[in-house]
């Protein structure tokens, strides 16, 4: 889309709070190789092309907790807080993915995700981005990379809540 039609879309989608700089122009990075990884040269060109990149400056919300889940993003450049009301619960850097929870089940934002460095860049992808692949095997492998995500990011808690179990330490 050009600024004009990026900017008026995602600010009819209630998402994106006023002050965003959209950049002109996407090349296919390194860090975007965790949602890309497996698909077609022409897949990953559709899917950033067809994704929206925010330039964010700090104390820029990105994601209002309890907001619908219409997109998800990944961090190009920079870092964003994750909150719970005012409670820290991590900080996101370069290739972290951000909102693919909500974004999967359509439910409200479970965090408020915060620019926390200036300049911070990341990158938008709706499902609209995703239906507009051209391959159903490039689609189908984005929904796969989402999945193996989450898996992984559940993984990850689930071995920290159960270190941190009282019963475990107890052993």
């Amino acid at each position: 889309p050009t600024r004009s039609e990026g900017i008026a879309w995602f600010h009819k989608m209630d998402q994106v709070e006023p002050g965003f700089t959209l950049l002109s122009g996407k090349t296919a990075k390194d860090s975007e190789a965790s949602i890309t990884e497996g698909l077609s040269h022409e897949g990953k060109e559709q899917l950033l092309h067809n994704a929206v990149e925010v330039t964010c400056q700090f104390g820029d919300v990105i994601e209002k907790q309890d907001s619908k889940g219409k997109f998800f993003g990944v961090v190009l450049q920079g870092a964003l807080e994750v909150r719970i009301k005012d409670a820290l619960i991590a900080v996101l850097g370069e290739n972290d993915v951000f909102g693919e929870m909500a974004f999967v089940l359509d439910t409200p934002r479970m965090a408020n995700i915060i620019a926390v460095e200036p300049d911070t860049k990341v990158i938008l992808i709706s499902l609209s981005a995703i239906r507009k692949l051209k391959r159903e095997s490039d689609r189908t492998q984005v929904w796969k990379n989402l999945a193996h995500m989450m898996a992984m990011r559940l993984t990850e808690k689930s071995w920290v809540s159960a270190l941190s179990s009282p019963s475990l330490l107890k052993r």
